[in-house]
C-alpha cells in the first residue's frame, strides 16, 4: 500500500472517530451515520487500497463484503444500522453504535497504529 492510501485511511479514521465523538456530544444521528460511512471507507482503503466516494452504508458493506474484508454477520449489522439511521427501522441508535466499535476493533486487529490511536480515544 502506498504511504498517500495508508494517510488518506487513516485520515478517513480520524474523520470517524471525530463524527462519533461530534455524535456523542449532541446526538446527531447524521454525525453516527458518517462516522460509520468514513470508518468502513477507511477498512476497504486500509486492507485493499481502494479509495471510495461516499456511499450509501450499504453499497460500501457489499464492497466490503465481495472484497472478503468483511463477514456475513458484520455485513448484516451494517445493513440494519442503516435502515436505522434512514428512519426504516424504529430501534435504538445503540445498535449502530455496536456496529461502529465491532467495525474499529476489525480495524485495530489489522493495524497497530489505528489499534493505538483507538486505545487512546477510547481512555
Amino acid at each position: 500500500m502506498s504511504t498517500s492510501c495508508y494517510s488518506e485511511a487513516l485520515r478517513l479514521l480520524k474523520e470517524a472517530v471525530d463524527s462519533y465523538v461530534k455524535y456523542r456530544k449532541d446526538g446527531n444521528a447524521s454525525d453516527l451515520k458518517h462516522a460509520l460511512s468514513s470508518l468502513l471507507r477507511s477498512y476497504i482503503l486500509l486492507l485493499k487500497g481502494h479509495y471510495l466516494p461516499e456511499l450509501d452504508l450499504t453499497n460500501l458493506a457489499s464492497v466490503a463484503l465481495d472484497e472478503g474484508i468483511i463477514g456475513r454477520e458484520l455485513y448484516s449489522d451494517i445493513v440494519t444500522a442503516n435502515l436505522i439511521l434512514n428512519g426504516y427501522l424504529s430501534r435504538d441508535l445503540r445498535i449502530v453504535e455496536e456496529t461502529f466499535n465491532k467495525l474499529l476493533n476489525e480495524i485495530s486487529k489489522h493495524d497497530p497504529y489505528a489499534s493505538q490511536q483507538m486505545y487512546l480515544f477510547r481512555y
